[in-house]
């Protein structure tokens, strides 16, 4: 399955959980042909193969095309032990990695690092080049030089290079240094996908309350870091990514917990918590404020607006606990960034949502 790499315009982060799979699964065919999304494998809930986690992926993406990566936040803690012996084996031999993705024509994996870049003009690698792959280069960046020394043996472009500044809440402290590795990546080979990744999504919500904007720093980081590749060479694909409206996984639970809705736009996050003045709100009473709010009608049209108006109504399969608002706002987020990608509104080619 071949994949244009030089013309991806969003590349998303996720992680294996069943609620970003509900919010990929919900995405319009057509948008799921219009980014190319990094899942982050684990095993798949109780599943006893490893191979269940991409068939989960599968259905998400109607069989479209992803790439694959490690979850770094993922040590073996949930999974059925036999997934989890076989996750292991993947990622303590490179050689059972390149062999497993190898066997799933629409993956695209991140090549492994350890021990130094595979050879790719061995014979057994020579698919690789033809599917194309993904290098990660996550904050601090320490394999920076092995990466650029790598590239720059490239002659083609059917590849890109991670920049991920990971979940920080004052991310553009480290715009200089992610502007540093693109200048360095660039210099390294002018024809370099670069998809440049961070999250900002809080982890207190202490003091939102009614129609809260949270400003989406990851668009900034991007953009800054595509002005300065663009001061450098023209030939260079450089395109945004982000981790979908998530952050790291916490065991903390978070106490006194206030219904909240979440409303993702192209640059921030509206949120809301509360009636004002501290007083708590329902589920319901949220909703009824977003969707009579000024900007409603200019969202275009998708699943996680959908159940946002149907829980205005109090409608069955609304949002009405606080896992029920993730889905809709990942959904969210991703067809509003596909759509921006892309130049505005996509055509969904339905006219109304069946729950």
């Amino acid at each position: 399955m071949a994949i244009e790499i030089d013309k991806l315009k969003y590349s998303p982060t996720l992680r294996l959980r069943a609620l970003e799979m509900r919010a990929v699964e919900q995405l319009f065919d057509l948008e799921k042909s219009q980014f190319l999304p990094t899942f982050l494998l684990r095993p798949w809930t109780t599943a006893t193969t490893i191979e269940k986690a991409l068939d989960r992926i599968d259905l998400a993406m109607a069989n479209g095309p992803y790439c694959l990566n490690f979850d770094p936040l993922y040590f073996g803690e949930t999974g059925h032990a036999d997934a989890v012996a076989q996750y292991e084996n993947l990622k303590n031999h490179a050689a059972a990695w390149y062999d497993f993705v190898e066997r799933r024509e629409n993956c695209i994996p991140y090549l492994r690092s350890e021990g130094g870049f595979p050879n790719l003009n061995a014979p057994n690698m020579r698919w690789l080049q033809e599917r194309g792959f993904g290098i990660s280069l996550m904050y601090p960046f320490h394999e920076l030089s092995s990466v650029a020394a790598f590239i720059s043996q490239r002659e083609d472009s059917n590849f890109f290079v991670n920049v991920d500044a990971g979940w920080d809440l004052e991310v553009l402290n480290k715009q200089l240094a992610v502007n540093g590795v693109v200048r360095a990546l660039i210099q390294a080979n002018e024809n370099v996908n670069i998809v440049v990744t961070s999250s900002t999504f809080p982890n207190s919500f202490d003091g939102v309350g009614l129609d809260y904007r949270h400003s989406l720093a990851e668009r900034t980081l991007f953009e800054n870091a595509q002005l300065e590749a663009r001061s450098i060479s023209n030939r260079a694909n450089i395109f945004y990514g982000d981790w979908a409206t998530t952050r790291p996984p916490s065991n903390t639970p978070m106490p006194n917990f206030w219904p909240r809705i979440d409303v993702p736009l192209t640059s921030e996050i509206r949120m809301f918590r509360e009636k004002g003045n501290d007083v708590r709100a329902t589920y319901e009473e949220l909703a009824e404020e977003i969707v009579q709010g000024p900007y409603w009608d200019q969202i275009p049209d998708c699943w996680g607006k959908y159940l946002i108006d149907i829980t205005s109504s109090g409608g069955t399969g609304g949002i009405f606990l606080p896992t029920q608002n993730v889905p809709p706002r990942i959904n969210m987020h991703l067809h509003t960034q596909i759509s921006a990608a892309h130049g505005g509104p996509q055509d969904s080619g339905v006219e109304e949502y069946e729950d």
